[in-house]
C-alpha cells in the first residue's frame, strides 16, 4: 500500500456514511463519484438500498440527497480513466480507483438473487 493508492479506496468513507444508515443495515461498498475534479457524491449500497450523499469539496458529508433501489446496477464500468454510470444520471464520473468497488456492489447484488 502506498500513500496515494490505499489497498481500499473505500475505507475513508465507510465509517463516515454509518451515522445516515438504519441501524441494520449492512454496507456492501462504497464509492465516490464527481462531476469537476473533487469526489461530491458518495454511493453507498446497503444490503437494502442505494444511499447517495452529497459531499462538499472540502470533503465533508453534507447530507443524503437521494436513494436508488437495490436492484440498481452501476457496471461493468468500462473506459481509460473514469466511468459515467447510467444508474447515477451519467453525470457524475466515477475514477478507475473506485471500479473494484463497483463490481463489489454489482456480485453483491447477484448474491441476493441466489438466496
Amino acid at each position: 500500500m502506498s500513500w496515494w493508492k490505499p489497498e481500499r479506496a473505500d475505507v475513508p468513507w465507510r465509517h463516515k456514511v454509518e451515522p445516515y444508515l438504519e441501524p441494520d443495515e449492512l454496507i456492501e461498498s462504497v464509492f465516490g463519484a464527481f462531476r469537476a475534479r473533487a469526489i461530491n457524491l458518495v454511493v453507498v449500497a446497503t444490503d437494502r438500498r442505494i444511499v447517495l450523499i452529497k459531499v462538499k469539496f472540502s470533503g465533508v458529508i453534507d447530507s443524503v440527497t437521494g436513494e436508488l433501489p437495490r436492484s440498481t446496477r452501476f457496471g461493468p464500468p468500462h473506459g481509460l480513466f473514469s466511468y459515467r454510470p447510467d444508474a447515477l444520471g451519467g453525470k457524475e464520473r466515477v475514477s478507475r480507483i473506485f471500479w473494484k468497488e463497483i463490481r463489489e456492489a454489482d456480485e453483491a447484488l447477484d448474491s441476493h438473487a441466489v438466496e
